[in-house]
């Protein structure tokens, strides 16, 4: 059974693709899987980067192509194209040969010939979210010249419980009267993701009035049209939401016996290595959430929904992967 609807996968990817090729390249494929840690990574990354990009109207790769259209750009004598440019997440700044990320605001100028765009992102800002989506830890980790085991603070990064927040903001007295008042769900939803990413705050009702007027404001000044709108990430999220409800937890009632030394040990990792809980085979990479046990490998991770860890049995309503130096 699909996690999501068929119509809500095409829509994800469709979002995907607006902000990168090479995004979508990596991501698309999971947002069409099966597996909820697949879709739940595709659609974190498409609500964060849309919602907390330092330059919002440079979300989509069409706006960032345009700068490099309308500038001089083209007629500087550059090695680095266009195109690459964008996939790399930046934008013409139209002022010589000065450039910016969308995302994380890095700037770089003087490009030399042999210069590769985002060797450079990566080299200047390697803890950029949008690299990181599009390109994969692992190439950002062979990119950067840091420590084998840099970054390690991306799970901050990631906000675990993003997704599960949201969908119930979703569901809040707040968001459900300014969604009656005519504005774009979605835009809604960002939104709160900016200010929640951003603060670890919540907006009150009155909050997100005021912040949806003020989008209301600038759409009326003719600024140029937010593409957000044209995907409902607020529908799949919703379903992806309800598809975690409906996965069914632990027998009502069960209880562990007290646990032994021993199996104290074990639930540490102090005396089994570490060994995936649930196959006892491949090594652990997989952090449960809410619990914070690692006591998964990646494959059970596709099929597990309680945690493996002795005197746990908690339902898994997050998955994080952890990269152990």
């Amino acid at each position: 059974m699909a996690v999501i609807q068929a119509a809500h996968q095409q829509s994800l990817c469709l979002a995907l693709d607006a902000v990168s090729t090479t995004l979508s390249s990596r991501l698309s494929p999971l947002a069409r899987s099966d597996s909820v840690m697949d879709i739940y990574e595709a659609l974190t990354a498409a609500v964060y980067l849309m919602s907390s990009a330092s330059n919002p109207l440079k979300v989509s790769r069409e706006s960032r192509r345009l700068s490099f259209e309308l500038g001089a750009w083209v007629h500087m004598g550059r090695t680095q194209t266009v195109e690459d440019m964008v996939e790399s997440g930046f934008f013409y700044l139209q002022e010589d040969d000065h450039v910016k990320c969308f995302f994380c605001d890095l700037g770089l100028k003087d490009w030399d010939a042999g210069d590769v765009p985002e060797m450079e992102h990566a080299k200047f800002s390697p803890l950029c979210f949008f690299l990181k989506s599009s390109r994969g830890l692992e190439w950002l980790r062979r990119s950067s010249p840091r420590p084998p085991n840099y970054p390690t603070s991306y799970t901050r990064q990631d906000h675990n419980q993003l997704l599960r927040i949201l969908s119930d903001e979703l569901l809040s007295e707040p968001v459900d009267i300014v969604c009656k008042l005519g504005f774009c769900d979605t835009k809604v939803l960002l939104c709160i993701a900016r200010k929640f990413i951003r603060f670890r705050q919540k907006f009150t009702r009155q909050e997100l009035l005021q912040e949806m007027h003020k989008e209301w404001d600038r759409e009326m000044a003719s600024e140029p049209e937010h593409f957000i709108g044209k995907f409902d990430l607020a529908a799949v999220l919703r379903q992806f939401r309800n598809s975690m409800a409906s996965v069914p937890g632990p027998p009502p009632g069960s209880q562990r016996q007290p646990l032994t030394q021993q199996q104290q040990l074990q639930q540490q990792g102090g005396s089994v290595g570490n060994r995936c809980r649930n196959c006892n085979i491949r090594d652990v990479e997989i952090v449960c959430l809410p619990c914070g046990h690692l006591s998964l490998c990646l494959q059970c991770s596709r099929s597990v929904r309680v945690c493996p860890a002795i005197g746990c049995d908690q339902q898994v309503d997050n998955f994080v992967r952890a990269f152990v130096s």
